[in-house]
């Protein structure tokens, strides 16, 4: 499947998924383990094996797979295979920098909720002796 934006094109989801395998170094034993976490390693081993084969017909990954796989591995391939299928412009990734920025917000905005509720509770406390 060619792509929008001059990076890398992927000739189907497998392609996708196995790179982004590859690019985070996590194991397909250990994916496969993730995905299946109730099977035997061998066992949740073969399901993976077989889901990532294109001609399969028995077992297939579902959306929640996709999202594990997403979620372990960084997904960026997976995601800019699915835009290129669904003919939407592939993201663009956020900087470490946005990613602190963000992250210095919510704990901002949490330190706020915190006092609030420590006053909250300080004037219920107030009020009951």
């Amino acid at each position: 499947m060619s792509d929008s934006n001059g990076g890398r094109s992927f000739e189907d989801i497998y392609d996708a998924i196995n790179t982004d395998l590859a690019v985070s170094r996590t194991p397909r034993k250990e994916m496969a383990i993730i995905l299946w976490p109730g099977r035997r390693p061998e066992t949740a081993m073969g399901l993976f094996s077989r889901a990532m084969t294109p001609d399969n017909t028995d077992v297939h990954l579902s959306i929640e797979h996709l999202i594990a796989i997403i979620k372990h591995t960084g997904g960026q391939h997976t995601l800019y295979y699915l835009c290129d299928f669904a003919k939407f412009e592939r993201p663009i990734k956020k900087s470490n920098e946005t990613m602190r920025e963000e992250v210095r917000r919510e704990m901002q905005d949490l330190l706020i909720e915190l006092r609030r509720v420590a006053k909250k509770i300080d004037d219920t406390v107030d009020l009951e002796t």
